[in-house]
């Protein structure tokens, strides 16, 4: 596979979009210049992908004008450059199922896991409840597990958050978000020590409830 005249477009203001795409280019699998952020498309590439779907799934453009892949498809033919046989494996139906629901639960929940301020042109992906959900309970169960946390216990902060007056819908669920984060950050540091990982969670959370309320599209969303 040549990725030469293959250009991605990344989200520029998601850390983790930043990363793996600047380790292709470290790895020499994509040409510098064909690391383009979606806040600094170029008007040439603009007709060739799909603006919106490219905000959910990464877009690797052909700069000839041929077919744009996205998301999962897109970083298989990445990886495919340098492991092949990997690809290969990845696309056999039932993995490439698993990684096809696994990148999308990533993809929806990328700027709850790494908090970012919106942009004025931004391409922060769309509000997904099925997957923001799926992201908290699993969240929920492994800290269940871990940090030994009764799960009916969890199951009342959930019930407890959505009976809040003063937030919407939508709200609820982005600060139970948040929670999940921090008990993910929770059960890591749990690894290495319980005081320590309850503590670490303990501080994300409150630097993560911070950030939350200080962000204007968090405030004035009232769905």
């Amino acid at each position: 596979m040549n990725t030469t005249e293959k250009a991605i477009i990344f989200d520029n203001n998601c850390p983790m979009c930043q990363l793996y795409t600047q380790g292709f280019v470290q790895a020499g699998m994509l040409k510098p210049e064909n690391r383009i952020a979606f806040t600094c498309l170029p008007a040439q590439y603009a007709s060739q992908i799909d603006l919106d779907r490219s905000r959910h799934e990464i877009a690797l453009l052909d700069v000839q004008g041929g077919e744009t892949l996205y998301g999962l498809d897109s970083l298989l033919y990445m990886i495919g450059t340098r492991l092949p046989t990997l690809a290969r494996i990845a696309r056999f139906a039932p993995f490439y199922f698993f990684f096809k629901v696994l990148y999308a639960l990533v993809s929806y929940n990328r700027r709850v896991i790494i908090q970012a301020k919106p942009k004025a042109f931004d391409c922060a992906p769309d509000f997904h409840a099925g997957y923001r959900l799926a992201f908290i309970v699993l969240a929920y169960v492994w800290s269940s597990f871990v940090l030994g946390i009764p799960l009916l216990y969890l199951l009342g902060i959930i019930a407890g958050h959505y009976a809040l007056p003063f937030l919407g819908k939508h709200q609820r669920t982005e600060l139970l978000g948040q929670l999940a984060v921090s008990l993910v950050v929770a059960c890591l540091l749990a690894c290495l020590h319980p005081v320590a990982g309850w503590l670490a969670g303990a501080l994300s959370y409150a630097l993560r409830l911070r950030f939350w309320i200080n962000t204007p599209s968090v405030k004035t969303d009232a769905v």
